[in-house]
């Protein structure tokens, strides 16, 4: 039976507890379950403002393992109906970032716990990181989950989006399924956080919120974030308080703050919300929240981005690979994918603690060597597949000049810049004796805009650091001409005495008509640290593509590809810094390697291969007059954030394959 709201203001919160976050040392686990937990089931026994757990399959056994009791006073408050669960997964673990198979599994095993030790089956889950892509909502539905809690704050931006949703549930459109979406508040959680560790007065807290949330009616969050941040420190940063007062708990001051808002507010559990019947027309809008500018939303402000998992922390670029090698060299077993769950946890890809750093990377070291590795660069070059037919010299035409080689045949062209990093000039189709450049290099004075009144080459690498910044584009280097079968092959090597070392690749499969670019980068100093390192840089013809039907498909964490239109699209550029300690935006997920660039009638497939090293793939794009635009693909081995870490990894490779149709 559905409620009028009669303009009722609700207010909702919530606890994330996490015994397995990045920078607790296991030793002081049970400090937390007694500090943190224990006062938090405390606190919902004996008050009524219907707080709700969120918490994961693997810190609920490790709970059990800890202190059972804790565990029986938590099924009697879910009997007793003074608190509910939250689900979310198995493992906290980056989705949009993740196989499906692994995600499934995730979602799946993490129900199968809830049920076997708490007797539940949650409805609304926890979006984990509040880190989304339109799969996640797939994931979930597939599972029988009714609701997403997902944060307002790191989408409020977009455009498309009127402020007033926020007020009300909503539901999001997923890949090809919709689910009613709860908003959370990264804002008022760290507003919230502020006033408990008393750097915020009590008036100020109350005239912030009540300015942040002019609503006549609908719900809004006050908490929704961790559990482990009141009355424990671990003091992992600089500017994390002390406690306040060793007198005095934070669980209290917790109530007292509460008790203020139940003087103005309805506190509401969270699975009775549908029963309330909201009269506005913002409620239960079916909305989009996902953009190509904003293509996995994630968090708080925008330095909370799905790059510190991919390509952040203390060396995410070795330990992403692994996984993947895991992955797609193992069979998809119950054990495997409850390992890879393990291993693809968030915390071990941010501040994590140094014994359990070592102790982790020397596990998933040693496990990676029992795979028997199925595909490396020559099992995916120099396949039998490939070498089947040798083609016949006739069928194809190399010039060697003294600046360009130049390749052609009856179908496809390309040209390498041998005076600049042997670059990608041009890469296209022959249809009807015409050259169509599908990619191809930008000279300076293509666009109007000041902002691309640059050179933009094709297939080069950067690394970049505060005072430096190095290229392959600088040298001509050692070049080398291979033909080996129905594979020609072109090498470079560029060389910075006792700093870096490039070895680039292209292969050409004649017979598949498939393009690849291998490159292999080795930091020979001890002492250079860089804050980015990227590579694989190629640039869409805006001649060539319409942008009216310009689609870009991708898989971020689904068993199938999402897409996104360019036609609407605002600016944006993915590797554009926030700062010297962020310096990169957002990024794709490309859960299964691949990211195509489709108007209808043209079609570029670039495939990156995991298991050989990852990189996480960006896109840049800005409108130009006269109709005319600049989009550009590249990826990353590497980029800064706020885990400060002087990284041992000094070698970076990756694989990515160009197929034009």
């Amino acid at each position: 039976m559905r409620t009028n709201s009669s303009e009722k203001k609700f207010v909702y919160l919530f606890f994330h507890l996490n015994l397995f976050f990045s920078s607790l040392p296991q030793k002081k686990r049970k400090e937390v379950i007694n500090k943190c937990y224990w006062p938090l089931l405390n606190l919902i026994d004996k008050s009524d403002f219907n707080i709700g757990l969120e918490i994961s399959g693997w810190t609920l056994k490790e709970i059990k393992k800890i202190d059972n009791k804790w565990i029986i006073y938590f099924k009697r408050l879910l009997k007793e109906k003074k608190t509910y669960l939250i689900g979310s997964s198995y493992t906290q673990a980056i989705l949009p970032l993740i196989p499906y198979e692994v995600n499934n599994y995730n979602i799946e095993y993490g129900k199968k716990i809830y049920k076997k030790l708490l007797n539940q089956n949650p409805k609304i889950a926890y979006v984990n990181e509040q880190c989304f892509s339109k799969s996640v909502v797939d994931l979930y539905k597939n599972h029988n989950y009714k609701s997403l809690i997902m944060d307002w704050d790191c989408i409020k931006s977009n455009p498309n989006l009127n402020q007033k949703l926020k007020f009300y549930p909503q539901k999001l459109k997923g890949n090809k399924k919709t689910i009613n979406v709860i908003w959370n508040s990264s804002s008022n959680f760290q507003n919230f956080q502020k006033i408990i560790h008393s750097k915020m007065s009590e008036n100020e807290y109350f005239e912030n919120f009540n300015q942040s949330n002019l609503f006549k009616e609908g719900v809004v969050s006050i908490y929704g974030s961790d559990a482990e941040i009141f009355d424990f420190r671990l003091k992992r940063f600089e500017n994390e308080s002390n406690l306040s007062n060793k007198n005095y708990s934070e669980w209290s001051k917790i109530y007292s703050v509460l008790s203020q808002f139940k003087k103005r507010y309805s506190f509401i559990n969270l699975n009775q919300l549908h029963k309330i019947d909201f009269k506005s027309k913002f409620s239960n809008q079916i909305i989009d929240i996902t953009t190509l500018k904003n293509i996995i939303p994630t968090k708080k402000q925008k330095k909370y981005n799905p790059l510190r998992w991919y390509v952040g922390g203390q060396n995410n670029y070795l330990i992403n690979t692994l996984c993947w090698k895991i992955f797609l060299n193992s069979r998809k077993s119950e054990k495997i994918l409850k390992k890879l769950c393990y291993f693809w946890s968030s915390d071990f890809r941010t501040h994590i603690e140094k014994s359990r750093w070592k102790d982790f990377l020397q596990y998933l070291k040693k496990y990676t060597n029992n795979i028997n590795e199925k595909n490396s660069i020559k099992n995916i070059l120099l396949s039998n597949k490939i070498n089947i037919t040798k083609p016949k010299k006739e069928d194809y035409i190399v010039k060697n000049d003294k600046e360009y080689i130049h390749y052609s045949d009856k179908k496809v062209f390309f040209t390498l810049d041998k005076e600049r990093g042997l670059t990608l000039k041009s890469l296209g189709l022959i249809v009807n004796g015409k050259h169509h450049s599908f990619i191809k290099k930008y000279n300076q004075g293509n666009f109007v805009s000041d902002k691309l009144n640059v050179d933009y080459y094709n297939g080069h690498n950067i690394l970049e650091n505060t005072n430096f910044k190095y290229s392959d584009l600088d040298k001509k280097g050692n070049i080398n001409i291979i033909k080996k079968n129905s594979l020609i092959m072109f090498r470079n090597k560029f060389y910075i005495k006792k700093i870096i070392s490039i070895t680039k690749y292209w292969f050409f499969d004649i017979k598949e008509k498939i393009l690849y670019l291998h490159n292999n980068i080795k930091i020979n100093s001890r002492n250079e640290e860089f804050l980015s390192i990227r590579s694989n840089f190629f640039n869409i013809n805006h001649k060539i593509f319409n942008i009216k039907y310009l689609k870009i498909y991708t898989n971020n964490g689904g068993s199938e590809k999402e897409f996104f239109s360019l036609n609407k699209s605002e600016n944006f550029f993915h590797d554009e810094p926030l700062s010297s300690k962020f310096t990169a935006q957002n990024c794709f997920g490309n859960t299964d390697g691949e990211i195509i660039f489709s108007d209808n009638k043209k079609k570029i497939i670039f495939k990156v291969f995991h298991e050989l090293g990852i990189s996480a793939p960006m896109l840049c794009f800005q409108k130009d007059r006269n109709n005319s635009y600049f989009l550009r693909f590249l990826s990353s081995f590497k980029e800064n954030n706020d885990v400060k870490i002087k990284s041992n990894n000094k070698a970076f490779e990756s694989l990515i394959s160009i197929r034009l149709i």
